[in-house]
């Protein structure tokens, strides 16, 4: 689903884009081109190592039901944030998740012209509704006010880098509703 979304919203601007499984990508790729990863570090290893700080990451915090339980953990916390987030799960199976939280990452790339965009939840509940968050107009306008760093009405402006935190509502195996619920700008 995440992959239609963008694909889409890529069509749309008329921006040419190749779709590549992360598993084929090197460190190659990552410095010649910008990337735009669907899921975390579990499903893409390359982001497992990569050299840029982040505020928000993702942890195994211990194990719930005989699956990794994972959370973002908020290292730069601040008043009114939380240190961690967890999706609720209301049952034995993991597809039974009621909510869960996502990442926007805007990252530096390996080269000073290149940028690294990861799109990520903690299940892919939450990855599909952070993709379908980037791609719908309403949630755009929502993030770029956020996000905008601009004073006054003049246009726009956004930071270079930074992590948005999604919080996603799930009802039968389905993201019903994606809000934001914090940001940081990353250097």
């Amino acid at each position: 689903m995440g992959v239609n979304f963008l694909g889409n919203l890529f069509w749309k601007v008329g921006n040419p884009f190749r779709v590549e499984r992360s598993l084929l990508l090197t460190w190659e790729d990552l410095k010649a081109q910008n990337i735009v990863f669907l899921g975390g570090p579990s499903e893409n290893l390359l982001l497992r190592r990569l050299p840029q700080e982040q505020d928000f990451v993702y942890r195994i915090d211990g194990t719930k039901g005989g699956f990794p339980k994972v959370v973002i953990l908020n290292r730069r916390a601040r008043p009114n944030e939380q240190r961690s987030y967890a999706p609720s799960i209301e049952g034995p199976s993991q597809s039974m998740v009621t909510e869960d939280y996502a990442l926007i990452s805007m990252l530096r790339g390996l080269e000073p012209n290149r940028r690294l965009l990861i799109l990520a939840g903690i299940t892919t509940f939450g990855t599909q509704a952070c993709a379908e968050y980037v791609t719908e107009p309403e949630s755009l306008k929502e993030l770029i006010k956020h996000l905008n760093t601009s004073k006054g009405f003049s246009q726009p402006k956004l930071p270079p880098y930074y992590q948005v935190l999604l919080k996603v509502k799930i009802n039968g195996s389905v993201p019903i509703q994606t809000s934001y619920v914090t940001h940081h700008v990353l250097d």
